[in-house]
């Protein structure tokens, strides 16, 4: 992360850890589009040629997890999604919901919904909760699906690169100094 951070490379990520469940991280990438993934992808080959340290981490950090699972999934307009800020988040809570096909996903209050597309059986839908703090996890209740995972992840800005101007919107947390 400093040496993404260092460099202002422009591939983006919150790191999660797990708070409850089985330890594990989760990384984050909330790209707007396939597009910007592939984009992403076009920025990190020049990168690695010119500091083959950072590749080198990379198969490092690969190769030290014992399971990896990567998922694309599109989101999804969902009510109230433009009054959730991810900045002032200190926890997610992650909703892996299974659906029958053609089924809408479930609606629940301040949520961001992901339409999955590749990378777990399905049909399924990601939603996330952003939470400010532990104590606000709300009980769940669905109207439609079934609730294959439910998690908390505390969010761990020392790990994560988010842009500049999603940092500032809470420089005491995503700016801290290391060790803090």
């Amino acid at each position: 992360m400093a040496i993404y951070n260092r460099l202002e490379v422009p591939v983006y990520w919150m790191e999660l850890q797990a708070f409850t469940g089985l330890p594990e991280a989760l990384f984050f990438h909330p790209y707007d589009s396939f597009e910007a993934v592939e984009k992403a992808g076009t920025v990190l080959g020049p990168l690695y040629e010119m500091h083959p340290e950072l590749l080198r981490m990379q198969a490092g950090i690969d190769d030290a997890l014992a399971s990896q699972r990567n998922i694309l999934a599109v989101r999804l307009d969902s009510p109230g999604i433009d009054t959730i800020n991810l900045a002032q988040a200190r926890f997610l809570r992650m909703l892996v919901v299974g659906a029958g096909p053609g089924q809408q996903p479930p609606a629940l209050p301040n949520a961001i919904v992901y339409r999955v597309n590749s990378g777990m059986p399905g049909p399924a839908f990601l939603i996330f909760q952003a939470l400010t703090a532990f104590a606000d996890i709300p009980p769940i209740s669905l109207t439609s699906g079934t609730i294959l995972e439910d998690s908390i992840y505390a969010i761990e800005p020392e790990m994560s690169h988010v842009s500049r101007a999603f940092a500032e919107q809470d420089r005491s947390f995503w700016m801290k100094p290391p060790g803090q």
